[in-house]
């Protein structure tokens, strides 16, 4: 007859359990973007500087990466460095490539206002995106995400820049962005990175 109300005494020794290492990650959480503090506000050259060093660092780290097709990507959905998602505090996610947070992520997230292109128009839609501790970290966690949801992309690492983010649109389950588009938008701000020390589009 004991055995309920033992069950029901575990279960809140564990339910105790699951809050307080929610509330020490969370914790952890707050501190990491609050250590962030705001997005550098960089001109063209100079956030191609420090992308592109962030790109080697990550390539060192196994990252697979095009690095002319990452470039113009992370430029195109940053506007430049210019408008990187923030949280409430301002403090920087580091997120270049306009990553959201699914039900799958479990790190840091900020939210903020974004537009996407549904049923023929434009919309305004909240959006939870991923947050990271640098540029550095975004880059490998997005190589991942290449990995596993855009292989095609990968056969044009050391090759044709066009055919990486190509390969972002073309599978038939994932699509990296909703703008019809959104190939020859990445291309022409690709061809425009030689004009600011960046690589060649080819």
């Amino acid at each position: 007859m004991q055995t309920p109300v033992i069950i029901a005494a575990l279960a809140g020794a564990l339910t105790l359990t699951a809050v307080g290492v929610q509330k020490q990650k969370n914790t952890k959480v707050i501190k990491m973007l609050q250590q962030n503090g705001p997005c550098p506000q960089l001109n063209h050259q100079d956030f191609l500087a420090r992308l592109s060093e962030a790109v080697d660092t990550a390539k060192l780290k196994g990252a697979v990466l095009n690095k002319a097709a990452v470039m113009a990507q992370a430029a195109l959905e940053t506007g430049w460095g210019s408008s990187i998602p923030q949280g409430q505090n301002g403090e920087c996610s580091n997120n270049l490539f306009g990553i959201k947070a699914g039900l799958t992520w479990l790190g840091p997230t900020v939210t903020t206002m974004t537009s996407e292109y549904y049923a023929g128009k434009w919309v305004r839609v909240p959006a939870r995106w991923r947050a990271y501790p640098s540029w550095n970290e975004c880059l490998v966690d997005y190589a991942k995400i290449i990995k596993m949801l855009y292989p095609q992309s990968l056969r044009y690492a050391d090759g044709d820049p066009n055919g990486w983010v190509q390969g972002l649109v073309s599978g038939k389950t994932w699509r990296w962005a909703t703008d019809p588009n959104y190939v020859a938008v990445v291309s022409g701000v690709g061809q425009s990175l030689v004009n600011y020390g960046g690589p060649q589009w080819t």
